[in-house]
């Protein structure tokens, strides 16, 4: 395996972003029952909202660097 090349671009940030996205939004949808309750504490939920924050600003990065470098060869 050539360790030179990238191979966890932009999707596996947008990937991560859609993943801390959806948790987010099915903790805001109520469960029906007796005693509902949130499945993500404060401080779990706290880190997949900076994780979908830090995802939007890393892919452009991301792209911008790739195509840099994969016009330069050392890709």
């Amino acid at each position: 395996m050539d360790t030179a090349v990238i191979t966890n671009g932009a999707e596996m940030f947008e990937a991560m972003r859609w993943a801390a996205a959806a948790s987010i939004r099915d903790d805001n949808i109520v469960p029906l029952g007796p005693t509902p309750e949130k499945a993500l504490n404060p401080e779990v939920r706290e880190i997949f909202v900076r994780i979908v924050s830090n995802c939007r600003q890393f892919v452009p990065l991301v792209k911008g660097l790739t195509a840099k470098y994969s016009a330069t060869g050392k890709l």
